[in-house]
């Protein structure tokens, strides 16, 4: 279905000033699903400017065009650095007027770049109703959609989609507003026997986990914040060290208001603001702008505890920053010796 060996699925990462892309070519090179992530910066607009501007409800044709540019530039560099197999993320939340120019671009791309049409397997639509099936499948596209809950997984199978992704409450980023954790999650929907392919994280950090979730009858699992804290991630390196510091554990994280619905991040002084704003009753659009201004600080002034640092409760389990390939090869060495060890039981 992917063209690849292993089975791992790079999670959508960066967005902002970080565009990823030496990270989604590295993990397609290793033999792992590489993923571009929908852009929220563009070449002349930083994250706060596109937010305030998102926060107001104040689209306009070149600040779309700007992103669809931006996703291009993205796949242009992927495209130079691997022969690999890679998907494109798009949120198609109601917030997210770009989503349906984001969508033909690639379709269109598609019908003319032959390269791009061969290695991108499919879009992976998220943060709300899978409602571009036919075009992405008609495209010649897979659609991959991301569901937080067993309910929601099947009427994106009853929609038609080809993938459901299932990931659970621990993930970095947008999570449900109901807090359905990785285990029953995966549990209520494999029990539900979709005859669709799942794909699932949530989490997820060695190799056991992802032997666990293939026992359950997941095809492949879904990874983010292990691969933000890699080598090759873009990604603020005080960040990236902070989070991999074996002083942070699992409880260090916290769900606050983002963008277009609840995010877990990185427990920082930033990322309590915005959870006591929505507590005290703030509007989206007064946390949105706030949350565009702690991303900047992040990428202007690499000023950790006032900044906004989304990251999964995985970081009690990352203590290093490796090259990719060496965490793919150790996800797989320790999936295995954990397959052998329960063969034995």
């Amino acid at each position: 279905m992917f063209d690849i060996e292993y089975p791992i699925i790079q999670a959508a990462l960066g967005g902002t000033e970080w565009d990823m892309v030496e990270l989604t070519a590295e993990i397609a090179d290793a033999g792992a699903l590489g993923h571009v992530q929908h852009p929220v910066a563009t070449s002349k607009r930083g994250a706060k400017e596109v937010i305030n501007k998102i926060s107001k409800g104040s689209w306009d044709d070149e600040l779309i065009e700007e992103l669809v540019e931006r996703q291009h530039s993205i796949i242009d560099r992927v495209l130079d650095q691997t022969d690999g197999s890679f998907i494109v993320n798009v949120r198609v939340h109601e917030r997210q007027v770009d989503a349906p120019d984001l969508i033909q671009a690639l379709i269109h791309r598609a019908s003319e770049d032959r390269e791009f049409a061969s290695q991108c397997k499919g879009i992976l639509t998220s943060a709300g109703a899978p409602k571009y099936t036919k075009q992405i499948q008609e495209a010649g596209f897979l659609n991959l959609h991301t569901c937080a809950l067993p309910i929601h997984a099947k009427k994106a199978v009853e929609s038609g989609v080809d993938v459901v992704n299932v990931t659970g409450y621990e993930a970095g980023g947008h999570v449900s507003h109901q807090p359905v954790h990785t285990f029953p999650l995966v549990a209520g929907t494999t029990k539900m026997d979709l005859d669709t392919p799942i794909t699932a994280g949530g989490g997820v950090f060695n190799g056991a986990q992802i032997t666990g979730l293939l026992t359950m009858g997941v095809q492949a699992a879904y990874i983010g914040t292990r691969f933000l804290v890699s080598k090759e991630s873009d990604y603020n390196q005080k960040a990236k060290e902070i989070l991999a510091d074996e002083k942070t554990g699992f409880e260090d994280t916290v769900i606050a208001p983002s963008l277009l619905s609840d995010a877990r991040f990185y427990r920082t002084k930033g990322s309590i603001k915005l959870k006591k704003m929505k507590e005290k009753g703030a509007t989206w659009s007064e946390i949105a702008k706030e949350e565009g201004k702690r991303f900047q600080i992040l990428d202007d002034q690499g000023e950790l505890q006032e900044a906004a640092i989304m990251a999964g409760q995985a970081i009690g389990g990352i203590n290093d920053i490796k090259p990719v390939k060496k965490i793919i090869n150790q996800l797989m060495k320790e999936g295995v010796n954990t397959y052998k060890k329960t063969a034995n039981l």
